[in-house]
């Protein structure tokens, strides 16, 4: 079975797309393009997750996406003046981010798992669209779940005054 030791030198060896910024200050529309992207462009390295996260069903699965997220990476938000996308190399290689890399995580890992994943944009003070927050969600047995490794409870949803699901690149 793949370890994350050997993953974290695997990733060591072939970082490509690195670390990106996005923009000097926030903006949505360009970062979540930009996750998007990263996502995809970290598919082939997804892959080789896939036997750590597979289980018996895909409410475990995304069970322990988010509990492997929360519990082995730091949480570390970017200052406004420095917002990143990460591929999932550069991620497990830095065993930290904010909730950006979380999503990128969490979309890719669950989709080369079989459980169809997105991304969910919500903000939540009103009148500011520069500040929101970003995270997974997932359809289980007809259910969404939430996958949200900032959150201390899995499946649980911060309270928001707008929200967006934004799919994830539909490239073959």
């Amino acid at each position: 079975m793949t370890s994350f030791k050997n993953l974290r030198s695997d990733a060591r060896k072939n970082i490509v797309g690195k670390e990106e910024r996005v923009s000097t200050f926030q903006d949505a529309k360009t970062i979540i393009k930009n996750l998007q992207r990263a996502e995809y462009e970290s598919r082939s390295f997804s892959k080789k997750l896939k036997p750590i996260f597979i289980c018996d069903s895909k409410l475990k699965i995304c069970k322990k996406v988010w509990y492997v997220l929360r519990k082995y990476f730091e949480y570390d938000a970017e200052p406004p003046s420095k917002q990143t996308a990460k591929t999932l190399q550069r991620y497990i290689v830095d065993r930290k981010g904010d909730c950006k890399h979380y999503a990128t995580a969490s979309v890719g890992i669950l989709l080369q798992c079989g459980v169809p994943a997105w991304f969910t944009y919500i903000r939540q003070i009103p009148n500011d669209k520069t500040k929101g927050h970003i995270y997974c969600s997932a359809l289980v047995n007809g259910q969404v779940v939430v996958i949200d490794p900032c959150r201390k409870v899995f499946n649980s949803e911060a309270k928001y005054i707008y929200k967006k699901n934004i799919a994830p690149l539909n490239k073959s």
